[in-house]
């Protein structure tokens, strides 16, 4: 019946719609959804793979109008859809009387369940287990919409810490210890010697800009704030809240800086006075009495730091009263009293053959700082920071890394 064939186009065509799919009518049996009209006890149209006899009777006019079956990974298998011939039907796409069931409703749902969804409890979907009364005008619901959408690709795993070939940071702050890698950050516990994570970065400072890289700089400030820099904006954020300041961020041109600066490295000395290296070999020192943490003045790194060549990618600050400075293949202990480079040496971790159970990551952690520093395990007790840039950081992947299992 042409009238039965144009109302089940439209039927499809309401799913077509509202998604990718495609359909087009076959001639033949090769079909994947094969729609027929069947009484009572009935027959399957595809005996070979869906069995002669449908395993669900129907039971005359009214209760159950149609059936279909929901797709399955079976080999040539054929979702078929059987309507009640008994029922009163409308079978037309315009509005139906009220002593008949509309067609065009019935096979849009039904239709929906031979393209694998289920029955819901919306009211308003096309796929409510029980036709209301009015099923005009047929349309499908942003639940329908949502649901037969194909589903999205899962997300990338997130990286585990023993496993990573780099790491961009290390923020020690009181007795945790923070690393970063691109959006991920883990939290240790110094004392349990445990970590945790990864958590999203977004997931730790939730007011992190949208589509941020990573975090290229941070430092703790005499009042215990943490000024983080994430590409051209700069966070206070309260610790150990880690809570945004209310006017904050800032962008890096509202601390004073200029339009083209990239952030290499920012410490906190133990004098209090904040430096933040740029480009590569300027400086510039935060006036941290200043609400808004504007630049007081700009120098040349060797001005305020003599002997620090240019190239460095991170600072930070250690209890034994020095500052070090990295770069991509050096360390270089600083001596900010005597304003002299004290020692130096190749940057190259290889030589740890760092092992990385999970139970033993803080031991290793401290097993590089105090190698760096030449200093015992049990100095790594008050605030420093130390953050990698991400072409720079510390590679794992050369440390003969292995997993707990």
């Amino acid at each position: 019946d042409e009238n039965e064939l144009s109302t089940a186009q439209a039927a499809f065509d309401l799913w077509s719609q509202h998604s990718a799919l495609t359909f087009e009518r076959s001639e033949t049996l090769n079909a994947d959804i094969i729609i027929s009209w069947r009484r009572l006890v009935h027959y399957n149209t595809i005996a070979e793979v869906n069995g002669e006899l449908c395993s669900v009777n129907f039971d005359g006019p009214g209760n159950v109008l149609a059936h279909a079956s929901l797709p399955t990974d079976q080999a040539g298998f054929v979702s078929e859809v059987h309507v009640d011939g008994d029922e009163p039907w409308h079978i037309y796409v315009n509005k139906h009387p009220a002593d008949k069931f509309s067609l065009h409703y019935t096979l849009t749902h039904e239709i929906g369940h031979s393209l694998g969804l289920v029955h819901n409890r919306r009211k308003t979907s096309v796929m409510f287990a029980i036709q209301p009364d009015l099923q005009y005008p047929v349309k499908l619901d942003q639940t329908d919409i949502a649901d037969i959408q194909p589903p999205s690709p899962p997300p990338p795993p997130s990286p585990d810490l023993c496993s990573l070939d780099r790491v961009n940071g290390i923020l020690i702050v009181e007795n945790r210890m923070y690393i970063s890698y691109k959006r991920y950050v883990w939290s240790v516990d110094l004392d349990g010697r445990t970590y945790n994570g990864p958590l999203a970065l977004s997931n730790q400072m939730s007011f992190l800009h949208d589509n941020y890289t990573r975090v290229s700089a941070a430092y703790q400030s005499p009042s215990g704030d943490l000024m983080v820099f994430v590409d051209n904006l700069v966070y206070l954020v309260q610790y150990p809240e880690f809570s945004l300041r209310p006017g904050w961020p800032k962008t890096l041109q509202e601390l004073g800086f200029p339009e083209n600066a990239l952030i290499n490295g920012a410490v906190n000395t133990h004098r209090g006075r904040s430096y933040v290296v740029f480009n590569g070999n300027a400086v510039g020192e935060i006036n941290e009495c200043d609400r808004d943490k504007r630049v007081a003045k700009f120098t040349p790194l060797e001005a305020t730091f003599p002997g620090i060549p240019k190239g460095v990618t991170s600072i930070f600050r250690y209890i034994d009263g020095n500052l070090y400075f990295i770069t991509r293949t050096q360390f270089y202990k600083f001596n900010e009293f005597t304003r002299t480079v004290s020692s130096a040496g190749k940057f190259d971790l290889r030589i740890l053959n760092i092992v990385c159970p999970k139970a033993d990551l803080l031991q290793q952690l401290r097993d590089l700082l105090d190698r760096i520093v030449r200093l015992d395990d049990n100095s790594l007790m008050s605030a420093s920071d130390y953050w990698n840039d991400d072409n720079t950081g510390v590679r794992l992947s050369d440390f003969r890394i292995r997993r707990r299992k």
